[in-house]
């Protein structure tokens, strides 16, 4: 009987040649491409070269950008989809073309199921000495793969959410129908070819990530094209694993023909080799790189025979022991790095997943589960360790333990098991292939599939994208190799002519229902950026529809998020609608009398903007109720219900101008009854998202901002000190301070805060005295305090109550590096203010502060802007060098001289703008001789190098006129009026400047030509 997986293990026909053609075009795909749009540039991306050759490859790696998503990897899976169902499809239609020849053969033309006729002779006396050793393991690894598949489905009956345990089930059936593919439609020779693939593709996205990272982003860690650096080096391992080898099997090969082809295929898969493990530095992944060392020592311990193969396991025992050792010291332990905080995030989700696999020992909590309830459990540990939590944990970060979680002990042991026996048939199936190439090959893929199954231990990548087309291709790679010309799992079941037709008919409803089914789970992906763009355009209802249809995802991480991002979708449209109506309701009372048809318009538009709310906020309590937990879902209902009030206010003001009972400006302030409980709704829901994130400063400042009326000073006080800690210092909430103190009761009240911060900080008051809010955001307080000084133009009080805060960061500096650097970025820009003339303490304290900064993308920015003001504190010190370097450091790309002297002159002329209109902004009548003196030297050396600058002529003469120096003020303002100054400018300027010098006849000849009788020839009015 011939079956797929029982012919000549070295002869190639054509389904094998269709498959390894589908393994290029997915695996390539996958490892590759990218439906991300057309200018989103990453944190830390360099503007492109002209004419760049990177950029068109980046542009048709993209799909030109024509095919976009949200996240740009969907089409990785949409490729293994497609896949999937067309390897299902081939080996099907290859079962009914045999079935319909062997109906025609004779009996003795066709094999046996327990071997072929290919076999040679000690392989078929050791069939009958042991006739299924060997396909004893590969059946049971595939059947229990298959079991594992059911009982993931079974899953949805004690799911929370049966539709979702659907929609994941689903997706792991795509992933391993593809390994069922490959592995039971090819032989061991294709499972070769397709090895070597594997190492092409390899090395092909190694040399794009390596390219990327050095012209496009160096900041980052490579991971170009996954958009992930643990992914990328994930996708590596079997490309060094086959890679090497590969190498192996050539360095032995006894056979002196063909030697010098023989080297050259070495030398050029060392060069895969080396330039794929340049990419694995790189992305400096740390898991990754635990599972490419295990795989490594798998293939030694494979390669290795009798006692010799003790040496790999002592090295994986002593590697497991070294790798407990890290985790435990690295998990309490600070990095300058922050990969401290990964680190620490993965142990908790791991804890978290081992909770979960508790409560449901057995049959877990059903496909999905830790996406569902996993997050949920961060409220406990979150304020004793917030830097890792600023995202939601969607994933236990351990694929094994998510099996647990989700598929409790019987998923796990089916999952396990069929690896293991996977392993298993490969190594009984190495002491008889015929061919040393296949035995190395089989070698190979066992060790990249070891690896990635280590490397899944630390890593999400199986439940995302690019990482699952990988370890299902080598799954069903290894299986195909482990084969050796004996039945799989469809021979098997396949054993005859009927039973053929029937498997292929069978065969053929999957292929034809997994295409359609990627091909609507692709249309999701596409339809949540396609209602972004319609909502970009003003087109609501349209973006509406879209985001609805996008929420049909397969993946259960994806359907949640679609489902929040619809209902951002109505709050969104909510709110342009209410725009459009408070216009409408501006320009009707505007008119005497009001315009009745444009508040007809806006009510109508008001109560759109109600309906928008309401079935935003139907859509926030479906996710709500399957997904408690997730994060933000309290902003958003905080956004929906203060939108519902101002429709309220709004409406109320609209019905009382209609039926001309309109009252006056003053009472239109305060807000109606009616609007009353949907703000108390949204003080409660920005309440609940607290507990969830405590130091997200735009939640604090949410809450300040609807429950302020209820809270105490110091309440609010904390509220908004606390994210402080691990945090910049927003506008937003200066802005807020100003508001409070703008209120006479609030300097007494608050400096009696400020007065128990500073004795916590000087030891003044004891333990048991201070009170624990007080104790715990001392530091932050003082920051507060300073923004308030600062902000009233109190530079000196500013940095003296700054200076005591970093004193209290210093402690602090290992465990909130981002607060302490903000602290110490404040305190410079606070000395600086206070003393211009005197640049250094200002320039060390932002040397300290780049210094601690932590590299995580809110330190780098903290970083970057730092060196910014750095610029402005070199040229105040002279030394206008370092100002250039790093102005040459901040730039994207090497500037030339004449562009660095332009930018230069216009950090001079900004810093004096600056400075001068601070001093006149805290009423200087007069600015200090050695103040004015500077800004001149200043504003003088802006001019020198660039004399083109209009208004650094205008500031000069501003300058000069302080100075007394009128010729200077003249001449100045002269160049200016040449350059374009309006005249209507000057006139302004010469009257204060003859209130100055009234003797100055300089000024009065220029304002006498300015006037309307005359004006200079070169001079346009």
């Amino acid at each position: 009987m011939s079956v797929p997986g029982s012919q000549d293990s070295r002869a190639l026909r054509p389904q094998h040649i269709a498959l390894i053609g589908l393994v290029v075009v997915v695996v390539g795909g996958g490892s590759l491409l990218l439906s991300a749009e057309s200018g989103r540039l990453m944190e830390g991306a360099i503007e492109w070269h002209e004419e760049s050759p990177l950029r068109a490859v980046v542009q048709l790696l993209c799909l030109n950008f024509q095919f976009a998503t949200d996240p740009p990897g969907e089409v990785k899976n949409y490729l293994l989809g497609l896949g999937s169902g067309l390897a299902i499809l081939i080996l099907s239609v290859t079962l009914l073309m045999r079935g319909r020849r062997d109906d025609l053969q004779d009996d003795s033309d066709t094999a046996s199921v327990s071997g072929s006729t290919s076999d040679p002779p000690y392989l078929a006396e050791m069939d009958q000495e042991r006739p299924a050793v060997h396909v004893a393991p590969l059946v049971a690894s595939q059947v229990l793969l298959g079991l594992y598949l059911l009982w993931s489905f079974a899953s949805s009956r004690w799911s929370t959410d049966p539709g979702l345990a659907v929609g994941g089930s689903i997706l792991l059936a795509i992933q391993v129908l593809w390994a069922f593919g490959l592995g039971c439609g090819l032989n061991p020779a294709a499972a070769k070819i397709g090895s070597s693939v594997l190492i092409g593709i390899a090395a092909l996205t190694a040399i794009i990530a390596v390219w990327y990272y050095h012209d496009r982003n160096p900041v980052l860690r490579a991971m170009f094209p996954f958009g992930n650096p643990n992914f990328l080096a994930a996708c590596l391992i079997p490309g060094v694993v086959l890679g090497l080898t590969f190498i192996g099997e050539k360095l032995f090969n006894r056979n002196r023909s063909g030697r010098l082809r023989r080297i050259g295929l070495i030398t050029l898969v060392v060069g895969a080799v080396a330039v794929c493990l340049w990419a694995f530095r790189l992305a400096d992944s740390r898991g990754p790189g635990v599972g490419l060392v295990f795989g490594l020592l798998a293939v030694l311990f494979f390669v290795l025979r009798g006692r010799w193969k003790t040496v790999p396991v002592v090295l994986v025992l002593a590697a497991t022991v070294v790798g407990w050792i890290y985790l435990s010291a690295a998990a309490d332990a600070s990095s300058p790095t922050g990969r401290d905080a990964t680190l620490r995030f993965r142990m908790y989700a791991w804890k978290y997943a081992w909770s979960m696999f508790q409560e449901k020992p057995f049959v877990g909590h059903g496909q999905g589960g830790f996406v569902l309830h996993g997050d949920f459990h961060v409220i406990q540990d979150v304020l004793q360790d917030p830097l890792v939590f600023g995202a939601r944990i969607a994933h236990a970060h351990n694929e094994w333990l998510e099996v647990m979680a989700d598929l409790g002990s019987v998923g796990i042991v089916l999952m396990v098991a069929s690896l293991l026996l996977a392993v298993r048939a490969g190594m009984l199936a190495l002491v008889g292939l015929p061919s040393r190439r296949d035995r190395w090959a089989l070698i190979g893929l066992m060790g990249a599939l070891i690896g990635l199954c280590v490397e899944e231990t630390f890593g999400v990548g199986l439940r995302v994208s690019g990482v699952p087309v990988l370890f299902f291709t080598v799954l069903g790679l290894t299986w195909a190799a482990s084969a050796g010309g004996r039945s799989n799992l469809v021979a098997r079941l396949c054993a005859g002519p009927g039973r053929r037709a029937a498997a292929g008919l069978v065969g053929v409803v999957i292929a034809l229902s997994t295409l359609a089914i990627v091909q609507k789970d692709w249309r999701a992906a596409r339809n949540s950026y396609l209602a972004d763009e319609r909502m970009r355009e003003g087109e609501f209802d349209q973006a509406i529809e879209l985001a609805g249809l996008s929420t049909a995802r397969l993946n259960p991480q994806r359907a949640l998020t679609h489902l929040f991002r619809l209902g951002e979708v109505h709050l969104l449209a909510a709110r342009q609608v209410q725009e459009r109506a408070l216009d409408r309701e501006h320009r009707a009372l505007s008119k005497e009398p009001p315009d009745r048809r444009l508040l007809e318009l806006a009510g109508q538009d008001l109560q759109l903007s109600e309906a928008y709310c309401m079935e935003g906020s139907h859509q926030l309590k479906e996710l709500v109720s399957r997904c408690q937990g997730f994060i933000n879902q309290g902003r958003l209902e905080y956004a929906i219900n203060l939108t519902q009030a101002r429709n309220v206010e709004a409406l109320t003001r609209i019905r009382a101008a209609l039926t001309l009972k309109r009252t006056d400006g003053d009472d239109r302030g305060s807000p109606p009854a009616d609007s009353a409980p949907f703000i108390k709704y949204a003080a409660d829901a920005i309440r609940r998202e607290l507990l969830r994130q405590p130091f997200n400063p735009w939640v604090a400042l949410d809450y300040v901002r609807v429950a302020g009326r209820d809270l105490s000073l110091p309440e609010i006080i904390d509220l908004l000190a606390r994210p402080l800690r691990h945090q910049r210092m927003p506008r937003e909430f200066v802005e807020l301070l100003s508001t409070l103190a703008s209120n006479p009761q609030f300097d007494p009240a608050f400096g009696v805060l400020v007065e128990e911060a500073r004795k916590v900080l000087t030891g003044a008051s004891s333990t048991e005295e201070t009170d624990k809010g007080v104790g715990e955001w001392a530091p932050e307080r003082l920051r507060l305090a300073a923004a308030i000084s600062f902000m009233r133009g109190d530079y000196e009080a500013a940095a003296r109550t700054l200076q005591l805060a970093v004193k209290g960061y210093e402690s602090l500096a290992a465990t909130a590096p981002l607060g302490a650097a903000s602290a110490y970025v404040e305190l410079a820009d606070c000395l600086f203010f206070d003393q211009p003339t005197d640049p250094t303490p200002a320039i060390e304290n932002t040397e300290r502060a780049i210094a601690i900064a932590p590299h995580s993308r809110e330190g780098r920015e903290l970083r970057r802007a730092a060196k910014q003001r750095m610029v402005d504190y070199y040229l105040a010190a002279a030394q206008e060098d370092l100002a250039g370097q790093t102005l040459q450091d901040l730039a994207e790309r090497n500037l030339a001289d004449d562009v660095v002297r332009r930018r230069l002159a216009l950090r001079y002329r900004q810093l004096c703008e600056s400075l001068y209109l601070r001093a006149n902004a805290r009423g200087s009548a007069k600015l200090a001789e050695e103040m004015l003196s500077a800004l001149r030297r200043w504003i003088q050396r802006s001019i020198e190098l660039d004399p083109d600058d209009m208004i650094a002529h205008r500031l000069a003469s501003e300058l000069a006129v302080h100075a007394g120096d009128a010729r200077a003020a003249a001449d100045h303002l002269h160049k200016a009026l040449e350059m374009g100054l309006a005249v209507e400018d000057a006139r302004p300027f010469l009257q204060w400047a003859k209130e100055m010098m009234p003797d100055s006849q300089e000024l009065d000849h220029l304002r006498r030509s300015l006037s309307p009788a005359g004006a200079p020839a070169d001079v346009k009015e």
